[in-house]
Order: structure tokens, then sequence, then C-alpha cells
């Protein structure tokens, strides 16, 4: 891949021939080797505090949730079209797909909510 996400350069020490340090040697060429992988996975929380304020009047109002925040726990458009891809998409078992998410994800999702 002509423009890699990371890249490490990796300095000989010594001299293979007489032991002398290399520090400040003239460059002399580069040999690339590339590891094509994953980013890691893991489940991401995002919790929305919806705040109480206390007007002088007596009044006590609570914040509106952010848009398709509904419930106290829910999972987000990524998490669900994985599921979605597995459990219909790649024609997992329900348990199959719960045990995916479980394993990559950590995130334990109830066969009910997969159905769903």
């Amino acid at each position: 891949m002509a423009d890699p996400d990371h890249r490490q350069d990796h300095e000989p020490r010594a001299c293979r021939g007489c032991g002398a340090g290399l520090a400040g040697a003239a460059w002399a060429g580069e040999e690339r080797r590339q590891v094509f992988d994953l980013p890691p996975l893991r489940r991401e929380v995002t919790e929305h505090r919806l705040i109480f304020r206390a007007c002088p009047c007596g009044v006590i109002t609570k914040a509106d949730a952010a848009e398709g925040v509904s419930a106290p726990v829910q999972y987000g458009s990524r998490l669900a079209g994985v599921g979605v891809y597995l459990f219909p998409g790649q024609f997992l078992s329900t348990s199959r797909t719960v045990q995916t998410l479980s394993e990559l994800f950590g995130a334990k999702i109830a066969a009910s909510t997969v159905v769903s």
C-alpha cells in the first residue's frame, strides 16, 4: 500500500560487519514490510446525562434527551447493524449471533433483542 496508516522505522544499532555504532551513518536504502490488520474491536459506551434544574419559581425541569436516545439502555446503529449483518444477513442462528456480539464487542445482548 502506497500510503499506510502508520509507519515505524527500525534502525540498525551496530554494523553487522565490524560492530561499530551506526548513529549518524549515511542512509543506504530501506526494505518495506507491511502488516494488514483490523483496529482493536471494542464496545464504546456513551452516557447521556439528563440534568434537572430548579427554577426559583419552584418548578424542576429535566433536559430533553438527544435525538434517538429514548431508553435508559439501548444499542447504537453500528452495533445493531452488525447484528443485522450476522443474523439475517449471514444466516447465523440467534444464539450464534448473541455469542459473536458478546465475544467480539463485549455486548451482552438478549436473544429476543436480536430477533426483534
